[in-house]
């Protein structure tokens, strides 16, 4: 993942959306107990996932 030099940490997928095949990008979320995830969302269709970067 490549890490956008924006006001808040954000995230570009190296894949596309899996719906309609445009850009992807999102935020880290995470805590304790569910250790660290990405929120992505499509840019173009507005489908979301949560991704485990280490996975």
């Amino acid at each position: 993942m490549e890490i956008d030099d924006g006001d808040d940490p954000r995230f570009v997928s190296p894949e596309p959306c899996p719906q309609c095949g445009d850009a992807m990008n999102g935020g880290v979320i995470g805590g304790d107990d569910i250790g660290m995830l990405i929120s992505l969302r499509c840019l173009g269709c507005g489908y979301t996932a949560l991704v485990d970067p280490f996975v």
